[in-house]
C-alpha cells in the first residue's frame, strides 16, 4: 500500500495514496497504526482523500485499527471520505462506529 505518516504534536495523519482498498493492506495499516501509538499518538487519523472504492477486507482492516486503538485509549478518526466509501460506510452502520471528519 502507497503510504506516508505525517505527525503533528501528539496527531499521527495515515495518508493512503491509493485509489483502491482491497484488504491486501491491511497488515501495512495495523503496522502503521501500532507504530504510531508506540511513537505517542494519541490521535490517528487515515487521510481517505484518494481512495474511491474499498472492499470489505479493506473495511476490516479499519475495523482491526480502530479496536487497536481503542485498546490504546487512542482516538482512531477517518479523515476525507469520498462519496463511494461513505455510502458503503453509512450502509453498514459503520459511521456509527468510525468517526469521521
Amino acid at each position: 500500500m502507497a503510504t506516508h505518516v505525517e505527525f503533528a504534536e501528539d496527531t499521527s495523519i495515515i495518508i493512503i495514496d491509493e485509489n483502491q482498498l482491497l484488504g491486501i493492506e491491511n497488515e501495512t495499516l495495523q503496522t502503521l497504526v501500532q507504530n504510531s501509538i508506540k511513537q505517542g499518538s494519541k490521535n490517528i487519523l487515515v487521510d481517505l482523500s484518494k481512495v474511491k472504492f474499498i472492499s470489505s477486507w479493506g473495511i476490516e482492516g479499519f475495523l482491526h485499527a480502530h479496536k487497536t486503538c481503542m485498546n490504546n485509549n487512542v482516538n482512531f478518526s477517518l479523515k476525507n471520505v469520498n462519496v463511494t466509501p461513505l455510502n458503503v460506510l453509512s450502509k453498514l452502520k459503520l459511521t456509527d462506529i468510525f468517526n469521521i471528519v
